[in-house]
């Protein structure tokens, strides 16, 4: 049943998968606009900037994943959205301090806003719609295995407190007796205290072996 629900739950994951890309999309297109050019820094020393890193013979290299285009956002997004080293890629974004200039720590902390909301939405929203869609079709498919589909909303509830009744256990209360001494000892055997006081007894009887 598990695999035929994920079989059957193709189409509607393609569905959410197209959702999925172009909310992917949105964020990449900001992404590209906020940090673009963004994740270098110079092989040398890592407080100078592009010029002066290249004036001193550095390198002006790429330290961490990136936002340079949209399809390179779309990879990195992707990477976020497993939360695989996401901590590395968003302190990238906060130390961002301007195309062709060395990052410096904390720089623009609001940064860090935008993987928030990337993470609450794509993380996890995201997940529970595929996670959904497949439960979905589970339950589906098990209506219809066991003839519920076919079943109108008041059939349901009738076949249900069917099933109901029969998982009810009845319990039977035996009559007080009439004679004054079995009356009296159904009222001491009945009484709510007298299953604790034979425990106290027992304990006291083991205490004092």
């Amino acid at each position: 049943t598990v695999v035929l629900s994920l079989v059957r739950a193709v189409p509607a994951i393609a569905n959410v998968s197209v959702v999925v890309v172009l909310f992917w999309l949105i964020f990449g297109i900001l992404g590209v606009q906020l940090f673009a050019g963004t994740a270098y820094r110079c092989a040398l020393d890592g407080a100078l900037g592009r010029a002066a890193c290249e004036r001193a013979g550095g390198a002006w290299v790429k330290y961490a994943r990136s936002y340079d285009d949209i399809f390179e956002a779309m990879l990195t997004l992707f990477e976020v959205s497993t939360l695989e080293n996401w901590p590395t890629i968003m302190h990238a974004g906060v130390d961002a301090t301007g195309v062709g200039e060395a990052p410096r720590r904390d720089a623009a902390r609001h940064n860090a806003l935008f993987y928030v909301a990337f993470i609450l939405i794509g993380a996890f929203v995201i997940v529970n719609l595929f996670v959904g869609v497949v439960i979905d079709n589970f339950f589906q498919i098990r209506a219809e295995q066991n003839g519920s589909a076919l079943l109108d909303e008041a059939q349901r509830r009738w076949v249900a407190s069917q099933q109901l009744m029969t998982r009810l256990q009845l319990s039977i209360t035996p009559a007080r007796p009439a004679a004054r001494l079995r009356g009296w000892a159904h009222d001491v055997v009945t009484h709510a205290a007298f299953a604790p006081a034979v425990f106290a007894l027992i304990i006291a009887n083991v205490l004092l072996m």
